[in-house]
């Protein structure tokens, strides 16, 4: 066994010893839960107007195998590492003026490390700042008025989203040990951290609950995404690579890359002025409803409530993403261009032009001219959509005997536009994705990340069953769980099947848990077809798999 993984596993068993083996007058704090709604400060005496205020934080402790080619803190090819960070620590705050004028603010920080995440004074040479200092910013900001049970509105700064259930998933109350990135469809790209500014409203028609949503996104940086300026107009027509110092995209940290030479690979488009974002997303109960007085959707009631619905949605933005493409089938080369037979031939098959052999060593006039005369940009609306289904069955009377099951189930059809793919990891460790000296990369990239979303397909599934209070006494409840989830991107030449599991001990429900869980990250190797016109289309393929142990230590009152 591995050194850092014996200290991770040595943490965890030394952990569970010091708590099983406490006093018995000290279990009893680990009976239950008597928090329910946060500390509270009412402003009049019918208690109808009050400020309300929640805390939390989620500390990871986690064993990770690293991506083929990963530069940590200056050492290259790190196969393997151990850290404690910052998952979420945030600050909740929830007014309600009257009955009908409600205020809702989050502040917090988010995934900091010991080397990435941070604020701090400190830049290195390849642009990263250090994990120190991280900046605490506004999460949520906005402010909602109802009219009647049918229909409420707001605005701000919202959580408040279409799609499905887990793009709206409270952070409080995970099933799993953290909501699967999939429904967040814009994590970080456009949005803020799964938030934007627009206009929202919600209601409730008899058992029908639905939130409609108009945002404008945030812009995306054009260094990120490889429209035009900061770079030169032969990086602009792809005639050269556009790339930051230490041979890395702008966008990388935010899994979000440069324009490959190839035809149709789409990427966002960072010039979508006044193109709103439109979401819209419905549920229906069967059994008990569901509360929508925030935006925030449960997770696991731990047997609290008998739930069942089914929901749908979607999330559309017209000219969200862009592509290269064929100005004609038949290639041109330009007056004073100067080919070889070999390079014309490439060429004439229907290979992009940068990707012809020798293209580099052409002036960069040539370059330009040949770019321009055969290569478009295309827009294209970024268009997803999604069913999904919620049950929380509580099994058994109320008290120390009853137990629970909690499962979800959810399939998204995405549109980014032609083979678009986005490798994501949550707190990556890795400094820059290449150094000099480093191995060949994976398509996944550096450091934890694996393809996340992409142009076409997710089924995602989840459950996990609660233990009675009754079988463990004074030491919590105990909470296993499984996730399943495939995947299957058009640009990827196969699917990836995730099986991921773990346990929640629950010292008092979710307001005070600890969470073990383990990951087995699909590997894909580098695109290696050279079929002219298919450049960066062919040979991705899953060739490993990198684990990773996660404990969390979480705690909101």
């Amino acid at each position: 066994m591995s050194s850092p993984l014996r200290h991770v596993l040595l943490g965890i068993l030394l952990l569970g010893s010091a708590l099983f083996c406490s006093p018995a007058s000290a279990q009893g704090y680990w009976a239950g839960s008597n928090y329910k709604n946060g500390l509270r400060l009412y402003l009049n005496k019918d208690s109808t107007s009050f400020i309300r205020l929640l805390m939390w934080s989620q500390i990871w402790m986690r064993w990770q195998q690293q991506n083929p080619g990963t530069s940590i803190s200056g050492n290259n090819n790190v196969p393997q590492t151990w850290d404690v960070g910052i998952r979420r620590s945030r600050i909740l705050m929830h007014g309600q003026l009257t009955p009908r004028i409600l205020v809702f603010w989050i502040i917090g920080a988010n995934n900091q490390t010991f080397n990435t995440g941070g604020g701090g004074l400190l830049t290195g040479p390849d642009g990263v700042t250090d994990g120190k200092r991280q900046s605490v910013f506004v999460h949520d900001a906005w402010t909602e008025f109802k009219a009647s049970r049918a229909f409420s509105f707001g605005a701000g700064l919202l959580t408040w989203s279409g799609l499905s259930r887990l793009s709206n998933a409270a952070t409080l109350n995970f099933l799993t040990l953290d909501s699967p990135l999939y429904g967040w469809a814009l994590l970080d790209a456009n949005d803020q951290f799964a938030r934007t500014f627009g206009l929202y409203a919600k209601g409730e028609i008899g058992k029908l609950s639905y939130r409609a949503v108009l945002t404008k996104p945030f812009t995306i940086p054009e260094a990120a995404t490889g429209w035009t300026t900061p770079y030169t107009q032969a990086q602009r027509t792809g005639a050269s690579p556009m790339t930051t110092l230490a041979g890395r995209g702008a966008g990388w940290a935010a899994g979000l890359t440069a324009l490959p030479n190839a035809y149709n690979i789409s990427q966002y488009n960072s010039r979508t002025l006044n193109k709103p974002l439109y979401q819209l997303y419905a549920t229906y109960d069967f059994f008990e409803q569901e509360s929508q007085t925030l935006p925030f959707m449960v997770g696991s009631y731990l047997g609290t409530k008998k739930v069942f619905n089914i929901g749908g949605g979607f999330m559309i933005q017209p000219d969200a993403m862009w592509h290269r493409s064929r100005i004609s089938a038949t290639p041109t080369i330009p007056a004073g261009v100067s080919l070889t037979a070999a390079q014309t031939s490439e060429l004439q098959a229907g290979r992009y032009p940068a990707a012809i052999t020798g293209f580099s060593s052409l002036p960069e006039n040539q370059r330009i001219a040949l770019q321009t005369a055969n290569v478009d940009t295309t827009v294209t609306a970024m268009k997803h959509f999604a069913l999904d289904s919620f049950l929380e069955l509580p099994l058994g009377p109320e008290g120390e005997n009853r137990s629970s099951i909690t499962a979800y189930a959810a399939h998204y059809w995405f549109n980014y536009g032609p083979n678009f793919v986005r490798n994501a990891g949550t707190m990556n460790l890795a400094s820059a994705p290449t150094q000099p000296g480093s191995q060949p990369q994976a398509f996944n990239g550096a450091g934890n990340t694996y393809p996340t979303w992409g142009t076409g397909s997710v089924f995602h599934v989840q459950a996990g069953y609660m233990f009675p209070r009754a079988w463990t006494r004074s030491f919590g409840q105990f909470q296993p769980y499984v996730s399943y989830s495939r995947a299957n991107f058009e640009r990827l030449n196969q699917p990836y099947n995730l099986l991921e599991g773990g346990l929640n001990w629950l010292l008092a429900g979710h307001n005070a848990k600890i969470t073990v869980h383990y990951r087995p990250r699909p590997i894909y190797s580098a695109a290696t077809n050279d079929v002219p016109g298919q450049e960066g289309l062919g040979g991705m393929r899953i060739t490993d798999r990198k684990s990773e142990i996660i404990t969390q230590f979480f705690i909101f009152f």
